[in-house]
């Protein structure tokens, strides 16, 4: 789909790369986005945009077209990482111990070029289309904050789409997962409270490390029952010394599920687990989790709209079916909310750019982000 002349693509695609950069250099942590929501305004304002608001802090809002019409959303998250970059380039993180290691400063200049794309052809839009630059999606969460504050309201969404440069799939190529494409998220703390001791005399004492240890060894034997799922225990510790049982241990994990049940399921068999540990060594165990984020779901028909559009914007050959990732995403409550889906924008061409997310070295091929505009706008103008 030609979204502007040939000729001109070059200067979209330097403007594109400007916008990246500059993001890059003043990420900020979550609900922290201040700089980065002033400028994000600022630029959409720039471009002959009125209709900007705020929602919830540093969540930035845009809508274009007919709100008479059917409005359907495009959402990118804003915020950066407490990473220390490692990257020695001009427009490197100014911002000590915080990065932009995720991508999402891909992330709004890709949005911020739908919106101007969009503004230049609004009078095509079949469609209303609201914009949402989300924070907080690596903290807390800012989607769900959001949407209680009437994000998808005023007009209503009727569909959600959602992105991430992937540095797994090359530069060129869209993938799609369908159904769950992120997992279900859940943090947990499991407490063992024993009898501490002198370290020769075990038998005088309820030393909790080594039920601790099986527990542990139970959850991976879980892990391995269990298809489609991670259960990781992440951090331990335990007081004592040398020749000294402690009488606490304490263990802290993530869990990671494709669906309800299997999260649901999941939840049963360590609570098992923790009983038969408890009842074993006659020690209290404590299992508390926390829950986080559910499983992002791709809902068929947007996720099948969202091909098409894939289709047009790179050709069939450049589409590609992937598998789920068990990193969670907040979009998941978008979609929970209306149907919505969420794909994959290549973003890797070189050993420079393979580097996985959340890492100090993490770069992008820049070209992906003019592909990542162009997919946008062409389901906006291609909508039914």
């Amino acid at each position: 789909m030609n979204l502007f002349p040939e000729h001109t693509r070059h200067l979209y695609e330097e403007e594109i790369i400007r916008l990246r950069r500059q993001f890059h250099k003043i990420p900020e942590l979550c609900y922290g986005e201040e700089k980065t929501a002033d400028a994000i305004e600022a630029i959409l304002k720039s471009y002959g945009i009125s209709r900007v608001k705020r929602v919830f802090r540093t969540g930035v809002v845009a809508l274009l077209g007919d709100e008479t019409k059917e409005c359907i959303a495009f959402r990118m998250d804003i915020d950066g990482l407490p990473v220390e970059e490692k990257n020695e380039v001009p427009y490197r993180s100014e911002h000590p111990g915080m990065m932009h290691a995720c991508g999402h400063d891909a992330h709004i200049a890709i949005l911020l070029m739908t919106a101007k794309l969009l503004k230049e052809q609004e009078d095509k839009l079949p469609c209303s289309v609201k914009l949402i630059f989300q924070p907080g999606e690596e903290g807390d969460g800012g989607a769900l904050p959001m949407i209680e504050e009437g994000v998808l309201e005023h007009p209503p969404v009727s569909r959600i789409f959602g992105a991430h440069v992937w540095p797994g799939v090359p530069s060129g190529v869209l993938e799609y997962v369908n159904g769950a494409s992120f997992a279900g998220c859940d943090r947990y703390d499991v407490k063992f409270y024993g009898a501490g001791g002198h370290g020769a005399m075990p038998e005088e004492a309820k030393p909790p490390i080594l039920p601790m240890s099986e527990w542990i060894l139970g959850l991976k034997q879980a892990e391995k029952e269990e298809t489609n799922c991670v259960l990781s225990a992440c951090a331990c510790k335990a007081d004592g010394y040398y020749n000294v049982f402690g009488d606490y241990a304490q263990i802290q994990g993530t869990i990671r599920t494709l669906s309800e049940t299997q999260r649901t399921r999941v939840f049963e068999t360590i609570k098992h687990l923790t009983e038969t540990i408890q009842h074993k060594y006659g020690i209290p165990v404590e299992f508390l989790p926390v829950e986080e984020y559910p499983p992002c779901e791709n809902h068929e028909s947007a996720l099948a709209e969202y091909i098409k559009a894939a289709i047009k914007t790179v050709g069939e050959e450049n589409v590609r079916k992937g598998n789920p990732t068990f990193a969670a995403e907040d979009f998941c409550y978008f979609t929970k909310a209306c149907p919505g889906a969420h794909i994959r924008i290549g973003c890797s061409n070189s050993p420079e750019t393979s580097y996985p997310l959340h890492n100090p070295c993490f770069q992008i091929a820049e070209d992906c982000l003019l592909r990542g505009a162009e997919l946008f706008c062409t389901l906006a103008l291609n909508h039914k």
